[in-house]
Parts: structure tokens; sequence; C-alpha cells
């Protein structure tokens, strides 16, 4: 017997930064939401005080993908990586 499983890959994190009194985010705030046939992703980056916010979720809903199922599969991956980026502060 074989059982098939439909349970997506996710990556799925919050970070929370504090910064030091007079310090800014100078990067600009992100808040992104796409969803497709192949893949999903939300994220978003905020100062909220001298609170940091940083959210980000891939899911990636196939272990086989199609031709038509790349677009929103690069585009997901793409976003997600991007929120790796340098984030700049400044005083």
């Amino acid at each position: 017997m074989v059982s098939k499983m439909l349970v997506p890959v996710w990556s799925n994190w919050m970070k929370r930064f504090s910064l030091p009194a007079g310090y800014k985010l100078v990067s600009a705030v992100k808040d992104e939401t796409m969803q497709g046939v192949g893949a999903d992703f939300e994220g978003s980056l905020v100062q909220k005080g001298n609170k940091v916010l940083l959210h980000n979720r891939l899911a990636l809903k196939k272990r086989v993908y199609e031709a038509s199922d790349w677009e929103s599969f690069r585009n997901a991956v793409n976003a997600h990586k991007a929120y790796g980026e340098y984030l700049v502060i400044k005083k």
C-alpha cells in the first residue's frame, strides 16, 4: 500500500530585534503576499518603536513541479530569498 502525503514544505519564522535608543531602520518597509499553484509566500519587515519585526513564510506545495507551476514557484522562492539581504540601520 502506497500513501501520498499532500503536506507542503514550509519555511516559517519571525525575528524580533531590539535597537538601541536613537537607531532607526533605513531599509524599506516590506509587506508582501503571493499565492500560486506551485508556492505561496508571505513576508514583512517593519520597525515599531525600538523593535524591528521580520516575518517570512514560504510554502512549497508540490514535490514535483510541472512547467506551468514554474512562475509561481520562482516568484515565491525569489521573494523568500530577498529577505536574506542586508538590513540597514543608522543612528
